[in-house]
């Protein structure tokens, strides 16, 4: 028994270091299957890059599955990120004074408690200083809403006091 449990370690292994090479993916690519004999019966083990990795146990009288999901190996790509909505909400922690940048010429700008209750509503233009610092101190958020209305974006922001 130690010795199938020894081969089926080893088994494993070599197939987390063939999914594991390179950067393709590997999706419905089929690296194969294979039996392991016993004086037990048999070990059927069924593999493939992506898909489920499938364990049967037989011992004549009965038959044990066990298996798991592979991850799927896929690349990772910056191209075509939009940069046009990139808005800096700064410093943060803050003690009152809260800054933001963004791309637009103006926006409108929601603060809320962590109870979702709107505490503050201001405009906003490309760089605006505003101050928080009236607030009790917790966790806030400010929802950006652009000039053209067609981008909502939130920002948690951590009020703290000495």
């Amino acid at each position: 028994m130690r010795f199938i449990s020894f081969l089926l370690s080893i088994l494993i292994l070599f197939c987390f270091a063939i999914v594991g090479i390179g950067q393709v993916s590997l999706e419905r690519f089929g690296i194969g299957s294979s039996i392991i004999g016993s004086n037990i019966g048999s070990i059927y083990v069924d593999y493939t890059g992506g898909q489920p990795i499938v364990f049967d146990l037989n011992d004549q009288n009965n038959i044990l599955s066990q298996g798991f999901q592979q991850a799927t190996i896929s690349g990772v790509s910056t191209h075509g990120l939009d940069t046009d909505f990139l808005v800096l909400v700064y410093p943060n922690p803050t003690k009152g004074i809260i800054k933001v940048d963004f791309p637009w010429k103006s926006a409108d700008a929601t603060i809320v408690n962590q109870f979702g209750i709107v505490v503050r509503s201001f405009s906003l233009t490309q760089h605006t200083i505003y101050d928080i610092g009236d607030l009790p101190c917790g966790n806030y958020y400010i929802r950006i809403l652009n000039e053209n209305k067609t981008h909502h974006l939130y920002y948690k922001i951590v009020l703290i006091k000495n």
